[in-house]
């Protein structure tokens, strides 16, 4: 690892050390996961700013909704890395009414998607006076009806996450959903699981039209079985795309992200009895994108690091959702790049 990579992982165990202590009722994994998104953001793990998070979700909501779910840990951590943070929940409440209006089903995976379009809002003008939400929940419905329509079997609430961040995004709908389709039929003959490339191809549909992306990706899955390390599994396929959007070649994020796998593993709150191989191999893969990014646009990622917040992972679907926290980040990145 480089001196700027190892300091980024260093900075994740000391935050993951940090939200441990903070926070003993909650699980392990949210904890982690918390931990990661200071890290992703560059800062010091604050946990009163979290603790206060989370008592404006509990006072600004009833007992049963689903913002005090699984997701309430990382709510209340994108609200404390936000300027405002009560102003983000408000609008990220009001947008989630506003997704179940137009036909979204009440889930974990619907607040994430209402506090990504939030956040988006939020970060950017601080208000919602200029930023239409119904136009972003109308082409997330439509990316996610689009989507249903082509693979209705394999479509399901974990697609909302991504249909929000193609709705955030500049592609057109018609055109993003043919881009979507074009790639899963590009990753058809070599990814067998059909729902992880469904989800692969709208990660890699976040970059745009990028150049000889497909072959980059089997290039890369290949450098990695090499040396025992597998992000083409069922739940880790889609950070194997985010991984592809950047620009080093397969042998050096290789050799970094095994690194960092091995570094992190060498301390206390990531031994193989707490976290396994494919959840560290997750956090390794996410910090070397997070630190890649960063170093190709910086003031891309000032403005989308924290829209990027989507990706927060809800415990059952770790590895998908790490992915997609990564994947408009290092997408953005991809595109100003080719530009």
């Amino acid at each position: 690892m480089d001196s700027d990579f190892q300091a980024r992982v260093d900075l994740f165990i000391r935050n993951a050390e940090t939200a441990h202590q903070s926070f003993k009722w909650q699980d392990s994994l949210n904890k982690r996961l918390s931990a990661l998104l200071y890290a992703a953001d560059n800062r010091d793990y604050d946990a009163a700013a979290v603790e206060a998070a989370l008592n404006c979700i509990k006072e600004s909501t009833r007992f049963f909704s689903q913002f005090r779910g699984n997701t309430s840990l990382s709510i209340a951590t994108m609200m404390a890395l936000a300027e405002n943070p009560a102003l983000l929940l408000q609008n990220a409440l009001d947008i989630y009414d506003r997704l179940k209006k137009a036909g979204f089903r009440s889930s974990d995976y619907l607040t994430i998607a209402a506090v990504l379009i939030a956040e988006h809002a939020h970060l950017n003008l601080n208000d919602l006076v200029k930023f239409d939400p119904d136009v972003v929940v109308i082409r997330a419905k439509a990316f996610y009806d689009g989507m249903h329509a082509a693979h209705w079997a394999i479509t399901g609430q974990d697609d909302y996450i991504f249909a929000a961040m193609l709705a955030l995004s500049d592609l057109k709908i018609e055109k993003g959903l043919q881009l979507i389709e074009e790639l899963y039929l590009e990753l058809k003959p070599d990814f067998w699981r059909k729902n992880s490339f469904h989800g692969l191809a709208q990660v890699l549909a976040l970059a745009g039209n990028v150049p000889e992306l497909t072959a980059r990706l089997e290039s890369l899955r290949q450098a990695f079985r090499e040396v025992n390390l597998r992000l083409d599994g069922e739940n880790t396929m889609t950070t194997l795309g985010v991984l592809a959007l950047l620009p080093p070649e397969p042998a050096e994020i290789v050799a970094a992200v095994q690194s960092a796998c091995e570094y992190l593993r060498q301390h206390k709150r990531f031994g193989s009895w707490s976290v396994g191989k494919q959840e560290l191999l997750l956090y390794a893969a996410s910090l070397f994108a997070f630190e890649s990014a960063d170093q190709i646009n910086r003031d891309v990622l000032k403005s989308t690091l924290t829209t990027s917040v989507a990706s927060i992972i809800i415990a059952q679907q770790t590895a998908a959702l790490i992915a997609v926290y990564t994947a408009t980040t290092v997408a953005a990145s991809a595109s100003s790049s080719a530009n």
